[in-house]
């Protein structure tokens, strides 16, 4: 299918920060003069308690973009003893719910509409990007993401796929999360898994 517009120089001139610079990194030009500015924006909106932004709330630290904005740093090369980042991982530790799995930040307000997150439940989805960012710091092995990772094999669903969070008002699996936690699951455990294998045939 050819494209009517180039979607990449919209993106580069719409876009907010992050998205500008996930595509710079993507074309693989983080070295360029414009991924190095948007790389010290980043760094700059970063708050005292080491997490980044909502886009709900910029006044409060979103667990969605602390993680996703820490991937996106380590990708175009911060170090992930920076500062930064441990801050950052640091944050996100302390959010970690009892059952092991990681809601958005208890402090904002969820707008009903948005019925893929929630404040007062671990969502799958979340938990599987913060535990990828765990991995990616060296922390696989820790108390934290083992947690994580047994929390997410136990909200398996009979038919082999996951919810976004218990009770969001859907049957059955959702498709995103499901795709994005298996694969986690055979990247973690290897093609053999059985959480992996049952996901992977819904």
């Amino acid at each position: 299918m050819k494209l009517k517009y180039n979607p990449i120089g919209f993106v580069l001139e719409k876009g907010d920060v992050t998205t500008k610079l996930d595509v710079l990194e993507f074309l693989g030009v983080v070295n360029s003069r414009e991924a190095k500015e948007l790389i010290l924006d980043l760094l700059k909106n970063q708050m005292a308690n080491g997490g980044f932004p909502s886009r709900l709330d910029p006044r409060i630290a979103g667990i969605m973009e602390t993680c996703r904005t820490s991937i996106l740093l380590l990708r175009c090369g911060i170090p992930e003893d920076k500062s930064n980042i441990q801050a950052a991982v640091n944050f996100l530790l302390k959010h970690q719910r009892e059952d092991g799995g990681w809601s958005e930040n208890p402090e904002l307000n969820i707008p009903t509409e948005m019925v893929e997150l929630s404040n007062k439940k671990s969502v799958t989805w979340i938990t599987a990007d913060v535990i990828t960012l765990l991995r990616k710091v060296g922390l696989g092995s820790g108390k934290a993401c083992l947690k994580a990772l047994k929390w997410l094999r136990e909200s398996q669903l009979e038919d082999g796929g996951w919810f976004m969070f218990e009770g969001n008002g859907f049957e059955g699996s959702d498709p995103d999360s499901t795709a994005r936690i298996a694969f986690l699951m055979k990247e973690v455990y290897g093609e053999n898994d059985s959480v992996y294998l049952k996901g992977k045939r819904l």
